[in-house]
């Protein structure tokens, strides 16, 4: 039994190394893979908003990244000289974007949807006008 596991795990471990099972991971809590993610998001939800019908997926994941995960670790590890313009602008979109889009989602649903009363139009606009925020601290960033 002993030699068994043994020989499965010598096994295993050739196998690992052939197929690169060693390498290093990518990090994913780094401020730059976030923002990465942020960016790939937003990228998302400019392409699925107009739909019809919309795709509001990306703007529950914008949400999770900005209310909590990006902002903190810009705190943490942001290496660019604006730290402090780049955190102020972030939390001034999150706040934004809290009041004017999340409120207005069912996020408590597996699904993207608008909670009840709200409207499609109203998020669209809000989306748009908070684009131009959004691009600013795509500036800020490059």
């Amino acid at each position: 039994m002993r030699a068994k596991a043994i020989t499965l795990a010598a096994a295993t471990a050739m196998v690992c190394t052939i197929i690169g099972c060693g390498g290093s991971p990518k990090s994913v809590s780094d401020s730059k893979y976030l923002l990465g993610l942020l960016h790939e998001s937003w990228t998302n939800a400019r392409a699925g908003i107009d739909k019809n019908p919309p795709d509001l997926g990306p703007l529950r994941g914008i949400n999770n990244m900005l209310a909590r995960r990006v902002p903190r670790r810009i705190e943490k590890d942001y290496a660019g000289s604006n730290k402090a313009e780049v955190l102020a602008k972030i939390t001034a979109l999150r706040d934004a974007y809290t009041k004017r889009i999340s409120s207005k989602l069912d996020l408590r649903s597996n699904v993207a949807r608008l909670r009840r009363g709200a409207k499609l139009q109203d998020v669209r606009t809000a989306f748009w006008e908070l684009d131009k925020q959004y691009k600013e601290l795509e500036e800020m960033l490059e």
